[in-house]
């Protein structure tokens, strides 16, 4: 929740400027700040490990050959996320704006809550995430889903951190966009948050 804080804090200002001069509508605008949001943490995050591998390589868990991804599936990774990230995650977020607007999510524009209401709002969008999360992953574990639509997420047999948003774009909606947003969706929460 501290990062999530200190993330938006970050993020504010330079939205703020982007909104100013944003010629598309808040509709747009609403999809391009939860995206933006999503993508900036996830490359954050996945950047950083990349970043930091050498200086941590002594600390890493040795692996099976069959566990390595190949070149192929790296690319096919790569493909899934800017995908993912620049057509389905805006265009979903473009979706998600009138039932956002239904809601009471305020505009893009207007003040963030304060520091103690973003702290609350993420430890429980946390635990929702969390809680959603897991039986929607769990679901797509039946047999009858299973092939369909997660297989490709399993196709990484050892962990590599951008592998977990390697998914079927059904999945990714279903399990990786709705619980992320959905409680703050549900309580109308700030579109940066």
């Amino acid at each position: 929740a501290v990062l999530g804080i200190l993330l938006v804090a970050m993020l504010a200002a330079p939205f703020q400027l982007v909104r100013e001069a944003w010629p598309y509508g808040e509709r747009w605008f609403y999809s391009f700040t939860i995206n933006t949001t999503h993508t900036v943490v996830f490359a954050i995050f996945n950047g950083g490990i990349l970043l930091f591998a050498p200086l941590l390589a002594r600390y890493k868990m040795s692996r099976r050959e069959a566990e390595v991804p190949s070149p192929t599936l790296v690319r096919q990774l790569v493909t899934d996320a800017l995908v993912n990230h620049f057509v389905t995650s805006p265009v979903i977020g473009w979706l998600l704006f009138p039932i956002a607007v239904w809601l009471g999510t305020p505009p893009a524009a207007s003040a963030l809550p304060s520091m103690s209401q973003q702290f609350l709002l993420f430890c429980a969008a946390h635990s929702f995430n969390d809680w959603l999360f897991y039986w929607s992953h769990r679901l797509f574990h039946h047999k009858s889903l299973y092939k369909t639509f997660h297989k490709q997420h399993h196709a990484f047999r050892g962990s590599v951190g951008a592998a977990a948003e390697f998914a079927n774009p059904v999945e990714v909606v279903i399990s990786n966009q709705i619980p992320t947003v959905g409680l703050m969706l549900g309580v109308g929460a700030h579109p940066l948050l």
